[in-house]
């Protein structure tokens, strides 16, 4: 059934004279065998490599979390931003209106600066600085919640601890597949004029 459609894709890009994507991320349920027939579909794009959807990495986390406890929210929010880094280029150009009339605190320009804009205008790169750093803020963040932070106001833990142990620990081999590759941003985007800022959106 996906023949057709992928050798239809690999057609477009010949025809287009586009560069292949160097990258895939899919679900890896069964990870080396997906891996393997991926790789095979699109057997004409050598520099290929299939990875693990950081989308699909995120929910695997709720296996060692207790869903119905008030904090569940506010972990898979919190694990997002562990995951997700808003470009620091970006966030600096969407202040720099409203820091033109001066020198501006950072409670007037949260006022100044929706929450939503942020979203709207600013690129997300999966992963920190590094592997290395994603991974010591997920660790961070489980071994916070699951301790007292962790436990509603009656004293039940969101974590389960043996639980969301293992699964980190089945994580971790997939670290390099939500990581953005140096230079390589996750999309590319359009611009728009604020204030005489040229923003991305």
């Amino acid at each position: 059934g996906l023949w057709p459609l992928a050798a239809g894709l690999v057609r477009r890009y010949r025809e287009a004279e586009v560069a292949p994507p160097s990258r895939m991320h899919v679900d890896l349920a069964a990870r080396r065998l997906r891996a393997r027939q991926v790789a095979a579909t699109f057997s004409q794009w050598t520099e290929l490599k299939v990875g693990l959807d950081v989308w699909l990495f995120m929910p695997r986390f709720a296996a060692g979390v207790v869903e119905a406890q008030p904090l569940y929210g506010a972990f898979m929010a919190r694990l997002s931003r562990c995951l997700f880094q808003l470009d620091p280029e970006d966030v600096a150009a969407l202040q720099l209106p409203s820091k033109r009339g001066g020198p501006v605190s950072r409670k007037a320009l949260d006022q100044l600066v929706s929450r939503r804009e942020p979203a709207l205008h600013c690129r997300k790169r999966r992963g920190g600085d590094s592997q290395v750093e994603t991974a010591r803020r997920i660790q961070a963040l489980n071994y916070q919640m699951d301790g007292e932070s962790g436990k509603d106001t009656l004293g039940e833990p969101l974590l389960d601890h043996e639980l969301i142990q293992q699964v980190w620990l089945d994580q971790q081999p997939h670290m390099a597949c939500i990581q953005d590759p140096e230079g390589r941003p996750l999309y590319e985007t359009g611009p728009l004029r604020k204030g005489g800022v040229e923003l991305c959106c």
